[in-house]
């Protein structure tokens, strides 16, 4: 993982708290790190996505990263995933 997809997890954890995902910004931050290391995601545009598709994805990762496993449950996938 590079500085600059370090740099843009933590602005698409900044911008996830904004609109409502109910995690400090330390778990949202990991949670969307663990999820690119195993899914890749498009970070920048993830970052720079609709209200509606950024939601679908940032909320979609809080909902099913299962921490013990390090792996999306549920078959969920990420919009921005490559």
């Amino acid at each position: 993982m590079t500085k600059s997809d370090l740099m843009l997890i933590h602005a698409i954890a900044k911008r996830a708290r904004a609109i409502g995902v109910p995690s400090d910004q330390i778990s949202t931050t990991m949670d969307i790190e663990y999820t690119h290391a195993v899914n890749p995601i498009h970070l920048h545009d993830l970052l720079n996505a609709s209200n509606a598709d950024f939601a679908h994805d940032v909320f979609g990762i809080y909902n099913n990263f299962n921490r013990e496993t390090r792996k999306l449950d549920n078959c969920f996938s990420p919009r921005f995933s490559k």
